[in-house]
């Protein structure tokens, strides 16, 4: 892991080593910055977003988890969450959370050509298991979203992903929840004016 700089240095955190910038050889929103794995079909994804509506974690990332469904084109009724936890996000603020879950869906927009090993009917192919955590910054009305997301092409990765446990999961979807923690361990605000303050 690397301390790497986000939006110009106005956020910091750690990187995965083998992760580059994706942005080098395709266009990234301005609100987005997006990592892509040099080995393998892996990405980080960090999304400045308008707050949502939402009370709880749990309101937050479901909101959240159906916008992306949307925007990868995913029925409400294809996506399922295996896992949730928070994680204090002290370096942004002694009470800020990171609220994260684990979420499998078909991974249309990814263009996957991948099948799963013995297929059966009612287990859609190809499949993307999606690491996301948000940080609400309550001070500037904003959602910090970090996204991994990573392939599922065999049907016991699929079997271990819902079998629920955190110690039972798939080591690239481990690897995925060990990276996203760590971006919520090291994440800071350098410079607030990034969301319009002065």
């Amino acid at each position: 892991m690397t301390t790497t700089e986000l939006y110009g240095g106005a956020i910091t955190a750690a990187i995965p080593a083998g992760f580059v910038d994706a942005s080098m050889f395709r266009e990234i929103p301005d609100t987005q910055e997006v990592y892509v794995s040099q080995t393998v079909d892996d990405s980080i994804l960090v999304d400045l977003m308008e707050a949502v509506e939402g009370s709880s974690g749990e309101e937050i990332l479901n909101v959240h988890l159906k916008e992306i469904a949307e925007i990868n084109n995913v029925a409400n009724h294809e996506y399922s969450r295996v896992f949730s936890k928070e994680v204090p996000v002290t370096k942004i603020g002694r009470d800020t959370v990171g609220y994260m879950t684990i979420s499998i869906e078909p991974a249309r927009k990814w263009g996957r050509e991948a099948q799963l090993e013995n297929i059966t009917e009612n287990l859609p192919a190809p499949l993307l298991a999606m690491v996301l955590a948000v940080v609400r910054l309550e001070r500037v009305s904003t959602d910090l979203l970090v996204t991994f997301n990573t392939p599922i092409v065999s049907k016991a990765d699929y079997e271990r992903l819902l079998s629920g446990g955190a110690e039972n999961l798939p080591e690239r979807v481990q690897s995925g929840l060990k990276s996203v923690e760590q971006f919520l361990n090291t994440v800071e605000i350098k410079d607030w004016s990034l969301f319009g303050e002065h």
